[in-house]
């Protein structure tokens, strides 16, 4: 029996992983493989809990005054329109797409900054920036990486824009090899083994349609919160 219910579900056209989902699953030191292969395949559904329109209005709002700081910082670069250009490259044949935030090319070398506006991930959002910037190599948009920055904050009087270190420092050979067995693991037809847990199933977007995912047992006396 399948521990993924997957029927009615929407079938991608194109078989691809996202940067957010790769830096994901190699930033969990105990990740569940089930979602990953999961969505190479298909989108998932969509979680009233999660208002998605919200969620992008406060993230343009961001990139508002983010982008100014971004093309000042660079002011001799080449700056593209933000969340235009298309980026794509394969891991093991695999295909990785996405589309970075800010986005800006020297005669030689790229600049990547990715806007946050929510937790901090250093690790995971430094993976995804670092991807992008690999993504843009690949497709020889520049010669060399420049800069990657995180841009965190949800308003202009929190931001905060870290500069991140070098690629090699982010994208270590253990990651290298950690990323390349998730693309064996796509290369299934049949789900893999599920790992759940509190931390993996909390905001798993599949977890509604899991057989499996983790449901909290912890039951809590109402009162006992009151203060003797």
């Amino acid at each position: 029996m399948a521990n993924l219910n997957l029927e009615g579900i929407t079938k991608k056209k194109l078989f691809c992983t996202g940067p957010s989902l790769l830096s994901e699953y190699i930033a969990n030191p105990d990740p569940c493989p089930l979602p990953m292969w999961a969505s190479h395949i298909a989108k998932p559904d969509k979680k009233s809990s999660f208002d998605l329109d919200q969620y992008k209005k406060t993230h343009k709002e961001v990139e508002t005054f983010v982008n100014p700081i971004f093309q000042n910082m660079l002011s001799s670069a080449y700056h593209y329109e933000p969340d235009t250009k298309k980026l794509k490259c394969v891991i093991k044949g695999k295909t990785i797409f996405g589309v970075p935030d800010l986005l800006a090319t020297t005669k030689e070398k790229i600049f990547v900054c990715d806007i946050k506006t929510g937790e901090r991930k250093i690790t995971e959002h430094s993976l995804q920036v670092g991807t992008y910037a690999f993504m843009a190599l690949a497709q020889g948009i520049a010669q060399d990486i420049g800069g990657l920055y995180l841009a965190y904050g949800s308003k202009k009087e929190n931001l905060e824009i870290i500069e991140l270190p070098n690629i090699e420092d982010i994208w270590t050979l253990e990651r290298q090899v950690k990323a390349e067995e998730l693309m064996d693991l796509l290369e299934e037809e049949n789900e893999p083994t599920p790992n759940p847990s509190e931390n993996n199933c909390r905001y798993c977007k599949w977890s509604n349609r899991c057989n499996v995912a983790h449901k909290s047992t912890k039951k809590v006396e109402m009162f006992s919160v009151l203060k003797k």
